[in-house]
């Protein structure tokens, strides 16, 4: 059973970057049909008993699962931050929220519907049939169904499997090529790409405008400095003597009395300077003859309990995005900050003086600073504080499991109408959340890490899915029936894939007055990452000052789909 495990998991995310054609399936429905492939060729050969292992499938499916659910939430947390910071301010941003709320709904108004009119009563195959569809598999994994239908060929992992991988390639196929082939039909352009690569060049250029090459110093040597004021300085105010230091790109970190007490850090404009004041001061090592002449005798020891204001440390961050070398370096000068190193995701060291070059979306970065102005360029940078605790991400994950599980099982309404894997979910939405409020409280782990236990847990929860129903696929072949109910199941697919996937695109297209960003908008309410991909590579070499654009209402509305679409499965 392991081996069978480990091989199809091993396949499916190598033939992730697998093209067949304009088809790109991804290590998920890849996973998924591997496992059924290696499932059935077992089964034959009498080399595995599922009915046998079936507890054993279902425990390891749960525990993959849980890992999955709590890192997507995790991820989404930072998504569901800047939701509420943003959706005030922006109209599309607003618009790419009104689409994702409309696809749930309309999706479970077609599921209402479905039971409603006895088309498919059973609870266990209709959340087949909605995870499957919507290319959810979250949605499985948190019904409170079980899963098994009774009939024969036709249960749950069967139909979640088969229809997973059509909707896949159905919603790839309508996101890149259908809907913009339409548009473009009564736009009078040349082709789907065509439509595609003209909607992106209308997008504004998010590029940096400043004037960055002249202004930034290729290796800026920075020293900090203590001075003891000048007598005639008292009673001036402080944000006087630091307008004077900032023409100097000199920064004032810590005040101190003549008796080590900490008085202000750097906002400080409206204290008064009394006599003997100690000042710290950081910027660059050239400058400092500037901060003596303004501020009076340097002191060249200062006592160790005084340091702790200023504390200097080394801290990596993971960037979030594509940034030019030379927009992360305006920000690091601002903030007095050294960047010391940049490793590329391919784990390559990068030239940190190249300033028009781009470093990629999940490069470590490592800084050198004090504390605060680490948090405030991490921040700034929209990248993550990698945390120098390496248990910490396990500890989180065990504990949040842990407490979902505890409240299930002890609570019976949770039980009942929650169930664990949406309170998982909702756990990692709040780690994530409060890890992107707060950035100087370090722990959980890094994006790539995330990434990992996602990649694992789906991946893994297919594989086992696929094991599964192969062998209901063999006795499904060796009956030579088409079983009873598939007409209903099919019919109940397609009206779940046409009518929400429709009526949101049109929307999307109606609000936001662009096919390419109302397709990712679609794609993301629809937790396709395979259809963003495939609509990435469909608007051909776009800059990616551009393409981030796209990527902002994808990830927007994939974290709120994400969180719906799974809340939905608790009731079906």
């Amino acid at each position: 059973m392991l081996a069978a495990f480990f091989l199809s998991l091993t396949l499916g995310v190598m033939c992730d970057k697998l093209k067949i054609g304009f088809f790109k399936p991804g290590k998920f429905t890849m996973s998924l049909v591997f496992s059924l492939i290696i499932g059935y060729a077992a089964s034959r050969m009498n080399i595995l008993d599922f009915p046998k292992l079936s507890s054993a499938v279902s425990v390891m499916k749960q525990t993959l699962f849980l890992i999955f659910i709590f890192a997507t939430g995790y991820s989404s947390g930072p998504g569901v931050v800047n939701l509420f910071k943003n959706v005030r301010r922006n109209r599309s941003f607003i618009a790419v929220v009104v689409c994702s709320v409309f696809m749930s709904l309309s999706a479970a108004g077609v599921i209402f519907f479905i039971r409603k009119s006895g088309l498919v009563t059973d609870s266990s195959l209709l959340t087949g049939i909605a995870s499957g569809t919507l290319t959810q598999t979250a949605i499985l994994g948190v019904s409170r169904a079980t899963s098994s239908s009774g009939v024969t060929g036709l249960d749950r992992d069967v139909v979640f499997t088969v229809l997973y991988t059509a909707s896949t390639i159905l919603t790839m196929l309508f996101c890149c090529s259908v809907f913009p082939g339409i548009c473009a039909w009564f736009c009078r352009k040349e082709g789907a790409g065509a439509l595609l690569n003209w909607s992106v060049e209308k997008f504004p250029d998010n590029t940096s405008k400043h004037a960055i090459s002249n202004k930034i110093l290729p290796v800026p040597s920075r020293c900090g400095r203590a001075y003891t004021v000048n007598p005639a300085l008292v009673g001036t105010l402080w944000g006087e003597l630091k307008e004077q230091l900032n023409v100097h790109h000199l920064t004032i970190q810590a005040i101190f009395d003549r008796n080590g007490v900490f008085i202000a850090g750097r906002d400080c404009s409206n204290v008064t300077v009394k006599n003997q004041d100690v000042v710290f001061v950081l910027g660059d090592r050239s400058k400092m003859l500037f901060a003596a002449d303004i501020l009076g005798e340097e002191r060249v020891e200062l006592p160790e309990s005084w340091q702790q204001h200023f504390k200097f440390k080394s801290q990596s961050v993971s960037l979030r995005r594509d940034m030019k070398i030379g927009d992360i370096r305006e920000i690091l000068y601002r903030h007095n900050v050294f960047l010391e190193q940049i490793i590329s995701p391919e784990m390559e060291e990068q030239d940190r003086f190249e300033l028009e070059a781009l470093v990629k979306k999940h490069s470590k970065i490592k800084l050198f600073g004090i504390e605060d102005d680490l948090a405030a360029s991490a921040r700034d940078m929209h990248s993550f504080l990698i945390p120098k605790d390496k248990n910490s991400g396990v500890m989180v994950i065990g504990l949040s499991i842990f407490a979902a599980l505890a409240i299930t099982l002890s609570i019976p309404f949770a039980a009942s109408y929650i169930g664990s894997g949406l309170l998982t979910f909702i756990a990692g939405i709040a780690v994530g959340s409060f890890r992107e409020l707060y950035p100087r409280r370090i722990f959980g782990f890094p994006p790539q890490a995330s990434q990992l236990f996602q990649t694992f847990g789906m991946c893994g929860y297919l594989v086992l899915s696929g094991l599964a129903a192969s062998g209901n696929v063999i006795r499904l072949v060796n009956v030579g029936e088409i079983p009873d109910g598939t007409g209903s199941v099919v019919l109940a697919a397609v009206l779940l894939l046409v009518i929400p996937t429709g009526l949101t695109a049109i929307l999307a297209l109606v609000l936001l007055k662009n096919p390419a960003l109302a397709m990712a908008a679609l794609a993301g309410s629809r937790s396709s990452t395979v259809a963003y991909e495939a609509l990435e590579d469909a608007c051909g070499n776009a800059p990616s000052s551009k393409v981030s654009v796209l990527e902002s209402a994808f990830t927007v509305s994939y974290a709120i789909s994400n969180f719906l679409l799974t809340t939905l499965g608790v009731w079906i």
